[in-house]
């Protein structure tokens, strides 16, 4: 905890990425799940807008995955 609360990083921001915060904060499957909220959809039971979510949900991946806690300070 920081001297007026807060947290203190047990890593240098330049180390942790958005991805391991998400996962950490919303579990590791996140960004497995659909995201028009249909439930299951994969390569196999595929929602109405399965392709086109996922050229977007890999972009998100690539950011998150790329995008440090430097980067937004």
């Amino acid at each position: 905890r920081g001297p007026k609360g807060g947290v203190a990083l047990s890593r240098s921001p330049e180390n942790i990425t958005l991805m391991e915060i998400t996962k950490t904060l919303d579990g590791d499957d996140i960004f497995s799940k659909c995201l028009v909220g249909i439930g299951l959809c994969d390569q196999v039971s595929q929602c109405f807008m399965h392709e086109q979510a996922s050229q977007i949900k890999a972009q998100y991946i690539d950011m998150f995955e790329k995008t440090t806690i430097r980067d937004l300070i």
